[in-house]
C-alpha cells in the first residue's frame, strides 16, 4: 500500500496555526488538481474543517515521498517547513486507514462522538469525486469509513447524551414531558442560548413557541425565523398561565420572576410547568421551586448533566477503538487480495479468449438454443476452473513479499502480468 495521511488537529496546533492552514471550498478544489498532477500522485483528497486540515495521498507503487504532502501543503499556505512540522502528524498504510476510521467515527473529534465530521469527510470525498481525483482505492476506503462511521454510532453510545448545556435542557424538558407537539413553551430572551434552546424545540416538534423579550423587535425577529409568536415582555406573568415550559436566558441583574409571581400563577394548577432558568445571574428565585407542580432547574443542574454525558461518552471510545481496528484489518486483508487484482483480471480475460475462440466455431453448427445452452455451460465450468487459481492468487498477495509468489503463480499459468 501507498496510503499517506498527514495533517494537523486541535490535539497539534492552536487556533492560529489551524486557521492559516484551512482551505475554502474554492481552493480545496485548487490544491487537489495541483496535488493530482505530481507525477507520484495517483490519487487525493483534503479534508479542511475548524478543527483539523489532512492532506490523504495515494501514490504509484514505488514511490516512497511521505514528505511530499507536507511540502505542497507548506507551500501552498506559505508556511515555513520548520515551522508546519512542529503540529504534523504522518500516518501511512494501515495506520493512515486506522486514522481516518477514527476521524469520520468522531472518536477523534474535539467533542467525542459529534456527528457532523462524517459530513465532513463526505464533503471532502465527493470533492475529490467531482475533481477526478479519486481513484480505486480511495472509493474503497472512503465507503469504508462511512460504513464504520455508522457501525460506531449504532453499536456503541458514543454520541448519546447532548455536551451542550442548551441541547441538554431540550433533552430534559423532553424527558419530563414526553411528545411536545400539544406543549406551549414559552422563552424569555434572545441571546445566544435562547436562540439555540427555540430552534431546537421547534426540531423537537413543539406545538406553540412563544418569544419575549425586553427590546420587543428582537423577539419578533426570532419569532419571524421560527414560525413562532411574539409578545410584549409587560404581558409575560399572563403567558406563563398557559405555558408548560417556560426557559428563561436574560443577562438581568435580579430576579425578574419571584416566588410570589409564581404563587398566584401556579395556584390550582394541575399540570406540571418545567422551568428552564438559564441565566447567570439567576432569573428567577430559587424558592419557585418549592411550589408544586414546577419543576425548576438551573444552569448548574443542567451542566452536571452535561459531565454526565461526557463521562458516559468517554466510557465507550473503547468499543468504537475495537470496531475501528477490526475493520482496519479487513481493509487492509481487501487491499492485499487487491494486489492480485492485475494477475486474477489477465487470467480471466486468457481463458474468456480461448473459451469465445472454442465457441466460435459452434455458432454456424448448433440451433441459437443449443448455442445459449453451451455457452452458459463453458461460463460456468470455466468459473469452477478459476476457483482455485483466484483462491491461491489471493492468498500469495496477502503475504508480506507477495510480488514472488503472484509472479510464480503466474508463470505455472501462463499469464505474465508484470
Amino acid at each position: 500500500m501507498h496510503l499517506v495521511l498527514i495533517g494537523l488537529s486541535h490535539k497539534t496546533a492552536p487556533i492560529a496555526v489551524r486557521e492559516r492552514v484551512a482551505f475554502t471550498p474554492e481552493d480545496q478544489e485548487t490544491a487537489l488538481l495541483q496535488l493530482r498532477k505530481h507525477e507520484d500522485v495517483e490519487e487525493c483528497m483534503i479534508l479542511s474543517t475548524c478543527n483539523r486540515t489532512e492532506v490523504l495521498t495515494v501514490f504509484r507503487d514505488g514511490c516512497t515521498a511521505p514528505d511530499l504532502p507536507v511540502r505542497f501543503l507548506s507551500k501552498q499556505k506559505n508556511i515555513p517547513m520548520e515551522e508546519l512540522q512542529e503540529h504534523i502528524y504522518t500516518f501511512i498504510n494501515a495506520d493512515a486507514v486506522e486514522h481516518l476510521f477514527r476521524v469520520c467515527a468522531g472518536l477523534d473529534s474535539m467533542v467525542v462522538g459529534e456527528t457532523q465530521i462524517a459530513s465532513q469527510v463526505k464533503d471532502a470525498y465527493s470533492m475529490s469525486c467531482s475533481c477526478r481525483c479519486n481513484g480505486r482505492l480511495l472509493n474503497r476506503l472512503l465507503h469504508c469509513a462511512f460504513a464504520v462511521s455508522k457501525r460506531v454510532r449504532t453499536s456503541t453510545d458514543i454520541s448519546k447524551g447532548s455536551l451542550s448545556v442548551s441541547f441538554s435542557a431540550c433533552d430534559l424538558i423532553q424527558k419530563r414531558l414526553g411528545d411536545l407537539k400539544e406543549r406551549t413553551a414559552l422563552l424569555i430572551g434572545v441571546g445566544e442560548t435562547g436562540r439555540l434552546v427555540a430552534r431546537d424545540l421547534v426540531e423537537r416538534g413543539i406545538g406553540r413557541l412563544r418569544i419575549t423579550n425586553r427590546t420587543f423587535h428582537r423577539a419578533q425577529e426570532l419569532a419571524g425565523e421560527l414560525g413562532a409568536a411574539a409578545f410584549p415582555f409587560d404581558h409575560l406573568r399572563e403567558q406563563i398561565v398557559q405555558a408548560d415550559v417556560l426557559v428563561s436566558a436574560t443577562m438581568a441583574e435580579t430576579h425578574i420572576l419571584t416566588k410570589a409571581d409564581f404563587e398566584k400563577i401556579v395556584s390550582g394548577r394541575s399540570n406540571p410547568l418545567v422551568c428552564m432558568d438559564l441565566g447567570v445571574p439567576r432569573d428567577m428565585d430559587p424558592r419557585i421551586g418549592q411550589l408544586p407542580n414546577v419543576l425548576l432547574y438551573n444552569i448548574d443542574d443542567l451542566q452536571s448533566i452535561v459531565e454526565e454525558n461526557r463521562r458516559k461518552r468517554h466510557e465507550e471510545i473503547h468499543k468504537g477503538y475495537s470496531i475501528v481496528r477490526e475493520e482496519r484489518e479487513n481493509f487492509v486483508d481487501w487491499f492485499r487480495t487487491h494486489r492480485a487484482a492485475p494477475a486474477i483480471e489477465e487470467l480471466q480475460n486468457m481463458l474468456e479468449q480461448l473459451r469465445a475462440s472454442e465457441m466460435e466455431p459452434l455458432k454456424t453448427i448448433l440451433q441459437s438454443k443449443d448455442y445459449e445452452m453451451v455457452d452458459l455451460a463453458t461460463k460456468s465450468l470455466m468459473r469452477k476452473i478459476l476457483h482455485h487459481p483466484i483462491l491461491h492468487l489471493k492468498e500469495a498477495a496477502r503475504q508480506e513479499d507477495p510480488c514472488g509468489q503472484i509472479r510464480l503463480i503466474g508463470d505455472i499459468l501462463g499469464i505474465h502480468d508484470d
